[in-house]
């Protein structure tokens, strides 16, 4: 509309706040219009729908690299017809250019505006911290940090998640554990930013301080989701602490959250590497039950567990079920010591295979060439195949003899029923 020189009367004001009320949007874009201006709830209807226009424009990504004088025509425009504050049109026009990955132009137009009486305020200096934090450039953030507490500004929870999330990109963890210290001021972060940072702990190996971090932040109010969980259970297994790996999984349980595919497979892959392959079996079936379906990363590991404990049968077991999927494992796990020291006993099984077990193999071999056939011999192969055809000759041999019987008795009745007439 303003682009076209048409501009919003009371009623298009009043269906504007209405969907952002409907959109859960109103309250967060008046709060943005709160650190700019510096007072609370003063701002008339044209200021917070025309702002949030602007935001809106720029967080969908309407406005491509290069073109912000776009977003800077539209301002001016709302400016000359009094539809926006200044102070309010000069913010957007620094986030708009931060937004693109402008920072040098965006902080020369700043300093300009500067000389020309417009003041800093929260949302522009938290705006050229996220963007510094994007770019690398963490010691300029902090400077900036510094600045507005200097200034007697209050920085709020974005200003920290972006300095927390650059000092974990960068990995520097211990300065990313200080900024949690501000706690005691009220800060909780998001899970988005939460969640990376446990990321880079686990990576590290801190997964024990993580989790304190986790505990700590569940006192204030926290919540956190599934991927928090997923993180922390990927940090534990990967030291063999199984008891803290099921102790997160009931955690979520008691928390009502449902666990997916990835909480499933780090239980089941914990379990098997320490040799706890039944009680891996355990959580397979309350994964059936939860209506997913074990993946290529869950058969792996439960073969892989019950040939190092030596069950060749139950590993063979497996591996069929895993073919009747229509799935495979791959060569490079086939490839691995276990599976070649292991390769004779497997295929060398004493339980006989049924019916539906050979047929699975006879599909997986020809065409996703599993690891228990392609390991062993070609006289192994051949052998096997030969007993298959004696099987099915001595099956056929079978129906023939009945076939003979059946025609033997049917030619006596017709012999008996001429005697008779």
């Amino acid at each position: 509309m303003i682009r076209r020189r048409i501009y919003p009367n009371i009623v298009s004001f009043r269906i504007m706040i209405d969907a952002l009320c409907k959109e859960g949007e109103l309250r967060k874009n008046v709060d943005t219009l709160d650190r700019i201006m510096g007072k609370r709830g003063s701002h008339s209807p044209s200021t917070i729908v025309n702002c949030s226009s602007v935001l809106r424009i720029l967080e969908k990504g309407h406005v491509e690299e290069g073109e912000e004088d776009t977003v800077v025509v539209l301002l001016k425009r709302l400016l000359q017809k009094n539809l926006i504050i200044d102070a309010v049109a000069y913010s957007l026009v620094i986030h708009a250019k931060v937004t693109l990955g402008n920072l040098d132009s965006a902080w020369e137009l700043y300093e300009e505006m500067v000389r020309r009486g417009f003041h800093g305020n929260s949302f522009v200096y938290t705006s050229f911290i996220g963007g510094f934090c994007r770019d690398g450039r963490i010691e300029e953030a902090i400077g900036l940090l510094r600045e507005v507490e200097g200034k007697g500004l209050k920085p709020y929870g974005e200003t920290f998640e972006h300095v927390i999330v650059g000092f974990a990109d960068s990995e520097r963890l211990e300065e990313c554990l200080s900024v949690f210290e501000m706690l005691s001021v009220g800060f909780v972060p998001g899970c988005l930013v939460f969640n990376k940072v446990v990321e880079k702990m686990c990576q590290k190996g801190k997964v024990e301080q993580a989790n304190a971090m986790l505990t700590m932040l569940l006192d204030k109010g926290f919540l956190p989701n599934d991927v928090t969980y997923f993180r922390l259970m990927q940090g534990y297994a990967k030291k063999d602490e199984v008891p803290e790996v099921l102790k997160l999984y009931y955690e979520m349980e008691y928390r009502s959250m449902s666990p997916g595919l990835s909480v499933f497979a780090t239980i089941i892959w914990s379990l098997c590497r320490c040799g706890k392959v039944e009680d891996a079996e355990k959580y397979v079936s309350i994964m059936k039950g939860c209506f997913l379906t074990p993946d290529v990363t869950v058969y792996k590991a439960l073969v892989a567990g019950y040939v190092k404990k030596g069950d060749s049968a139950r590993a063979l077991q497996f591996h069929n079920e895993l073919a009747s999927l229509g799935l495979a494992l791959s060569e490079d796990f086939a490839a691995t010591p276990a599976m070649q020291e292991n390769r004779s006993v497997i295929c060398a099984s004493r339980v006989v295979p049924s019916l539906v077990g050979l047929t699975c193999l006879l599909c997986a071999v020809p065409t996703s060439c599993c690891f228990v056939f392609s390991t062993v011999s070609l006289c192994s192969i051949l052998a096997f195949y030969i007993y298959l055809l004696a099987l099915l000759l001595h099956y056929v041999w079978c129906l023939l003899v009945f076939f003979v019987a059946w025609l033997k008795n049917e030619s006596k009745q017709k012999m008996t029923e001429v005697d008779i007439t």
